[in-house]
């Protein structure tokens, strides 16, 4: 199980399945959980996907692509409806002064369905993880375990 923790927040994405046409990838499944001191965030977002093909390949490109150095990155989803961004951070400043630390991500998970907007009155719900490098990577590591490990089966 690929999981992303910060404080109180937990993102876990597992059971992707691969769903094949004449061998061809066509389309993923896929359980996605975000949750807030262990609730639900968005009642009825915790379950399986279904999506086009490419979209957790998408996602391990970006991760990808930030722990290579990229400021800033980003990818889309579209059923159901997520972006991910992901801000790198090598130096904060204090007073006009550079200060250097160990690198740290912004990682944050929007959920990007108008269907929300019915109960929180908006069109994006945002969660934003604050994270070490290390835990960047473990979340890459384990993505990357759960598609290579993942089922294949014919439509």
């Amino acid at each position: 199980m690929a999981r992303l923790s910060a404080e109180r927040l937990r993102l876990h994405i597992n059971n992707i399945i691969t769903w094949t046409v004449n061998e061809n990838p066509m389309y993923e499944n896929f359980t996605i959980k975000l949750t807030i001191l262990g609730r639900e965030t968005v009642p009825g977002l915790n379950g399986s996907h279904e999506l086009v093909d490419g979209n957790i390949e998408y996602l391990m490109d970006t991760i990808k692509k930030s722990l290579e150095g990229f400021e800033y990155t980003e990818c889309e989803f579209l059923e159901p409806d997520f972006k991910f961004e992901i801000k790198r951070h090598e130096a904060w400043y204090d007073n006009g002064f550079k200060i250097h630390h160990p690198v740290s991500f912004e990682f944050i998970v929007w959920v990007n369905s108008g269907r929300w907007n019915g109960i929180y009155s908006c069109t994006e719900l945002g969660h934003k993880f604050c994270i070490e490098e290390n835990s960047l990577i473990k979340f890459y590591d384990d993505l990357k375990s759960e598609w290579e490990n993942r089922k294949i089966l014919e439509y």
